[in-house]
């Protein structure tokens, strides 16, 4: 609707009309197909909330799995996120920040200074990958108590990442609507080691960026003669991918590289330049600055964003294939 509105003007008795539009605008883009429809969504650049139409379960996965955006509606109405049951936030250009979402459990993490002591626990664990780790990190002599501890830091992250990230949560339980929470790790992640980062953090973070599949860059700064970390460039081909790639950049070269990947890790704030965070700050980069922390579940956080889908499967009352259970003969 159209509502009319005076402002004065800076002379007495001067003012002039204007009109102030309110009420909902919508945009309509054709598309050919379901597949056309993900891609013009997907192009836009941005990516908060999306919905879909439809009754076949086929259309719903399909639709999941393609279209980029952090709360996903299904048969229901595309607002009214709650507290829980629908924790609130985007991805791409509608989000800044880390992917914590608001009203989730994860949120308030950011607000806090998080100092974990290792308390003796070890998770057994058995992977592919792990099990490569370990018989390469324990050949080695050289730094044999670094290489144990980051042995052990990384079999709770791989406990936690099985029971916690690899795995779709509703914590809601509502009859009728499934409110799932999910993680999708970030693609590539920009690692800058300093002089004074331990090599049993680094290396359990160079491990559980590749465990969770992201491609990985590791900076070092040019004039590094740490023993750690040339121990560390001597070892590359044993720790990171054929896709992956070290290199020694000074600051300039470093900024250059930021925006090319998805996540920034350092494992310290301090570790983080003032001139850093001027020369990015028109380009809206999320940097992940907190202390490294040895438990799965806090530092696996800084490489996945999390995904809220809501799904309103009823029909006047009618829970579908959802509402039988199965009973033992």
């Amino acid at each position: 609707m159209l509502k009319p509105s005076v402002r004065w003007g800076t002379k007495k008795n001067d003012f002039c009309h204007m009109n102030e539009l309110f009420g909902p605008v919508l945009s309509v883009m054709c598309a050919d197909n379901l597949d056309h429809a993900i891609e013009l969504v997907n192009a836009t650049g941005y990516g908060l909330t999306s919905g879909i139409e439809t009754l076949d379960k086929r259309e719903q996965d399909y639709w999941k799995d393609k279209i980029l955006a952090g709360n996903l509606y299904i048969n229901r109405g595309t607002t009214g996120a709650i507290v829980i049951r629908q924790p609130f936030g985007g991805m791409r250009k509608s989000a800044i920040g880390s992917g914590k979402k608001a009203g989730g459990f994860n949120y308030v993490s950011q607000f806090m200074n998080i100092d974990y002591k290792e308390t003796n626990l070890y998770e057994s664990c058995s992977t592919q990958f792990i099990d490569q780790m370990r018989s390469l990190l324990t050949r080695d002599t050289v730094f044999n108590d670094e290489c144990e501890l980051a042995l052990r830091h990384i079999c709770h992250f791989a406990h936690w990442h099985e029971v916690e990230f690899l795995k779709e949560h509703d914590y809601s339980h509502i009859r009728g609507e499934s409110n799932i929470i999910r993680y999708l790790s970030v693609e590539s992640v920009l690692l800058r080691v300093e002089e004074q980062d331990e090599l049993d953090e680094i290396l359990t973070t160079v491990m559980a960026i590749k465990m969770i599949g992201a491609k990985l860059h590791i900076s070092i700064p040019k004039r590094s003669k740490k023993a750690e970390l040339i121990w560390l460039e001597s070892k590359q081909a044993s720790f990171i991918g054929k896709e992956d790639s070290i290199s020694r950049d000074d600051e300039d070269e470093l900024i250059e590289m930021m925006p090319k990947v998805q996540r920034i890790r350092f494992l310290h704030p301090d570790n983080v330049t003032q001139n850093i965070y001027e020369q990015i700050a028109s380009k809206a980069i999320y940097i992940a600055s907190d202390p490294f922390v040895s438990h799965g579940r806090l530092e696996l956080m800084h490489y996945f964003i999390e995904q809220s889908i809501s799904n309103s499967y009823h029909r006047y009352g009618n829970l579908g294939i959802q509402g039988l259970t199965l009973e033992e003969v």
